[in-house]
C-alpha cells in the first residue's frame, strides 16, 4: 500500500469498511434470512409427513397408535410444544403437551412458521387437521423481525457507516497531503520565496509547506505535510517562562499574530541554525479559527556575522586601549624625540647605507646561487669526466710501447740475417705472431680510448652548455634539436656508470618505441643525470638489501601528444612532509647536500614545457621522479 497514491488508498479502505459493516450487520441483527427459511421449509416438511402419517393409521382406525405417536413425539423433539388432531366434526381426537396454551388459531386455516396445520385424509374424504405448535424462532424475539431484511440493511448500513467513516475520513484527512488541492501556480509562487513559508490547520498540523522552509529544516516536503512544527527540536533564543512560547502556538492560542520570534533549531549534524520566525492566525468569514500561517527566515549567516562582530568589537576595544597606551608612550617617545633629531637622522644615514649594503649582498648571494647551481651541476658531470680520464690513463698504461721498443732493437740487430731470424732462430719465429697480438691489444686500446674520449668530448659539451644556460642570470635560453630519449638517457647513464657500478645497483630498462623529438639535449641530460645520482644516494642509505633501479620510458597515460621519463628506486623514500619542499631551492636530506639539483630540475622541467613530480609509498620504500614531455615530432616542428 505504500506505493498507492492517497486516492487509491482511500478507496481500498472505504470497500473493507463497508464490507466490515454489512458483514458486521448480519451477524448482530440477522440481514439474512436464509437460516429462517431454512426452519419454516423444515417444519412444514416435518408437519407434512406426520399428516400423511397419521391420514395412514386414520384409514386403520389405529387410536391407539395415533396417541402413542403424538407423545413420542413431543418426548423427543424439544421443538414441538404441543401437537394435536381436530376431528371435523367432533373436535379433538388426540393431542400431547399443553396444547390449548401453545396453540394459537389462524383465521382461514393458515399456518405460520410456529403454528403450522394440515389437513388428514381418510381414504378421499377429510378427516381431520393436525396441529403442530412449535418453539418461537429467535426471528419473532428480534425487535427488527417485523422490518424487511432489506430495509434493516439500508438502516445498520445508514447508521453504522455515518459514524465509521466520519471517525475514519477525520483521521484520514490528517494524512493527505492539503497542498494538492493548491493551484501549481500558488506553490510555485511560495517555492520562489526565499522566506520559509508554513501553513497550519487549527490543531498545529502541516499543510502546506515551501521549498525553502524544507531545506532549511533539512527535512523532504513529504516528511513534513501532516506532522507539527512542535516535533522539529526548536529551542528559543531567549528562554521565556511561559509555558509554550512557540510563535505558531501563541498565534493559534491567542488568535494573535507574532513577529520576529528568535528561534534556534538544531539539525540532524548538530549544527545550530538561527530564524525570525513571524506568525498569523487565519480565520473564515465567521471569526472561526481556520489554522496559521507562519514565516521563516534564516538568519544563521546573520547571527553568525553578528558573533564574529561581537568578537572583533572586543579586539578592537583590547586593540584600542593597546593604542592609547601606545600613544602615551609615543608621547612620551616624541617629548625625548625633540631632543634626538640629530641622532636620528645619524641613524636615517646609517639605514640608507645598510640598505645599499644589503642590495649588494643580495645581487651577490644572487650570483652565489647561480654559480652554486652551476657547480653543482657541473660537478655531477666531472664525476664521469674524472671515471672517463682514469680509464685512459689506465689504458695508456697498459699499452705495451715498451715491447714494441723491444722488438724493434731485436730488429736492428739482426738486420743483416733478418730473414733467417725470423725463420730460424726460435726467438726470432715468435716475433711475427707476437707483433699481431700487440696489434690486437693496441687496437683494442685504441677503440677504448676514442670511446671515452667521445664520451669527455659529450660531458665537457655538456658543462659547456650548462655554464652557457646559467650566463645572464634567468636568461636561459633552450636550443631545439632531434633527439631520442632514449639516447639522452643513456647517456644520463653512462655519466653515472661508475657510481652504479661501486654501489651495486642493477639497472633495468623499460624503453618503449618513440619518435624522435624536439627538445634541448641538455636540459634533459641535465634532469636525468640528477635524479640517477638522486637515486643512489637513496639507495646507497639503506646497504641492507640489493637494489635496483628502472628507467621506463613511453608515452603518457591516454594520450600521445606527451611522453613520461620514470627512474624508479628501492632506496629509502620519501617522508610524508617532505613532499611539500622537495622541490623548493635549499631542501635537501643530504648531509653534505645544498639542496639544488631537484630545484634546478625542476625549473629545468618547466623551461621544457614539462613538469617534474615525485612518489613515494612512504619511507623505505623507494621512490618514483616523474619527467613530463611534450611529444613535438621533427615534422610538426618543421
Amino acid at each position: 500500500m505504500k506505493n498507492f497514491g492517497p486516492l487509491m488508498r482511500i478507496s481500498f479502505s472505504l470497500t473493507c469498511l463497508t464490507l466490515g459493516i454489512v458483514l458486521t450487520g448480519d451477524t448482530l441483527v440477522g440481514l439474512s434470512s436464509g437460516s429462517l427459511s431454512a426452519t419454516a421449509e423444515y417444519r412444514k416438511t416435518l408437519s407434512e409427513a406426520l399428516a400423511v402419517q397419521y391420514s395412514h393409521l386414520a384409514g386403520r382406525n389405529h387410536s391407539d397408535t395415533i396417541q402413542a405417536g403424538l407423545d413420542l413425539l413431543i418426548e423427543r423433539n424439544p421443538q414441538i410444544l404441543s401437537v394435536a388432531i381436530q376431528l371435523a366434526s367432533s373436535g379433538t381426537f388426540a393431542q400431547a403437551g399443553d396444547h390449548q396454551r401453545h396453540w394459537t388459531h389462524i383465521e382461514g386455516g393458515h399456518s405460520s412458521i410456529d403454528h403450522i396445520q394440515v389437513p388428514i385424509f381418510k381414504g378421499d374424504a377429510p378427516w381431520g387437521t393436525l396441529q403442530i405448535a412449535f418453539q418461537p424462532v429467535a426471528e419473532l424475539e428480534n425487535p427488527w423481525s417485523f422490518v424487511h431484511p432489506w430495509s434493516r440493511l439500508i438502516l445498520f448500513v445508514a447508521f453504522g457507516g455515518f459514524v465509521s467513516y466520519l471517525l475514519f475520513i477525520k483521521r484520514t484527512l490528517r494524512h493527505l497531503d492539503p497542498s494538492a488541492v493548491i493551484p501549481a501556480r500558488v506553490k510555485h509562487a511560495l517555492d520562489v520565496l526565499a522566506q520559509g513559508v508554513v501553513m497550519l490547520d487549527r490543531h498545529g498540523s502541516i499543510v502546506l509547506a515551501n521549498t525553502a522552509f524544507a531545506k532549511g529544516v533539512g527535512l523532504p516536503l513529504n516528511d513534513l505535510i501532516g506532522s507539527t512544527l512542535s516535533r522539529l527540536a526548536w529551542v528559543p533564543a531567549t528562554p521565556s517562562t511561559e509555558p509554550s512560547s512557540e510563535p505558531w502556538t501563541m498565534a493559534l492560542n491567542t488568535r494573535t499574530a507574532q513577529a520576529d520570534v528568535r528561534m534556534v533549531l538544531a539539525d540532524s549534524s548538530g549544527k545550530s541554525r538561527h530564524f525570525l520566525v513571524s506568525s498569523a492566525p487565519i480565520v473564515d468569514e465567521s471569526e472561526r479559527l481556520r489554522g496559521a500561517v507562519v514565516s521563516f527566515d534564516d538568519v544563521t549567516q546573520l547571527e553568525e556575522a553578528n558573533v564574529a562582530l561581537g568578537g572583533a568589537v572586543k579586539e578592537l576595544e583590547r586593540s584600542h586601549a593597546q593604542i592609547v597606551n601606545q600613544n602615551s608612550e609615543l608621547d612620551r617617545t616624541n617629548q625625548s624625540l625633540v631632543v634626538e633629531i640629530d641622532e636620528r637622522k645619524k641613524a636615517e644615514s646609517e639605514r640608507e647605507a645598510l640598505n645599499r649594503r644589503l642590495q649588494e649582498a643580495s645581487r651577490r648571494i644572487g650570483m652565489a646561487e647561480v654559480a652554486a647551481s652551476v657547480l653543482h651541476n657541473v660537478g655531477n658531470v666531472l664525476n664521469s669526466v674524472n671515471v672517463s680520464v682514469g680509464l685512459i690513463q689506465k689504458t695508456l698504461e697498459r699499452t705495451p710501447v715498451g715491447k714494441l721498443g723491444r722488438i724493434g732493437q731485436m730488429f736492428q740487430d739482426h738486420m743483416t740475417d733478418l730473414s733467417l731470424y725470423l725463420t730460424q732462430d726460435e726467438k726470432g719465429k715468435q716475433i711475427p705472431s707476437y707483433v699481431v697480438k700487440l696489434a690486437d691489444q693496441l687496437n683494442t686500446n685504441f677503440t677504448g680510448i676514442n670511446k671515452e674520449l667521445d664520451s669527455l668530448d659529450h660531458n665537457i659539451d655538456h658543462i659547456r652548455r650548462i655554464i652557457m644556460a646559467q650566463q645572464g642570470h634567468a636568461k636561459t635560453q633552450i636550443l631545439l634539436e632531434q633527439i631520442q630519449l632514449t639516447d639522452v638517457v643513456e647517456q644520463a647513464l653512462a655519466i653515472n656508470r661508475d657510481s652504479l657500478e661501486k654501489a651495486g645497483i642493477t639497472v633495468v630498462r623499460e624503453y618503449a618505441e618513440l619518435p624522435a623529438t624536439m627538445c634541448d639535449r641538455h636540459q634533459v641530460l641535465q634532469i636525468m643525470v640528477n635524479l640517477i645520482n638522486n637515486a643512489i644516494y637513496a639507495m646507497q642509505a639503506v646497504p641492507d638489501r640489493s637494489h635496483r633501479l628502472t628507467v621506463t620510458i613511453g608515452y603518457h597515460s591516454g594520450s600521445r601528444e606527451r611522453v613520461q621519463i620514470q627512474v624508479d628506486d628501492t632506496g629509502m623514500g620519501i617522508a610524508p612532509d617532505n613532499f611539500k619542499r622537495l622541490f623548493t631551492q635549499g631542501f635537501t636530506t643530504r648531509e653534505d647536500g645544498q639542496g639544488l639539483g631537484l630545484h634546478s630540475s625542476s625549473l629545468a622541467a618547466k623551461l621544457l614545457g614539462g613538469v617534474l613530480s615525485a612518489t613515494s609509498e612512504g619511507e623505505g620504500l623507494g621512490a618514483t621522479f616523474t619527467l613530463d614531455l611534450p611529444l613535438t615530432q621533427a615534422t610538426l616542428a618543421a
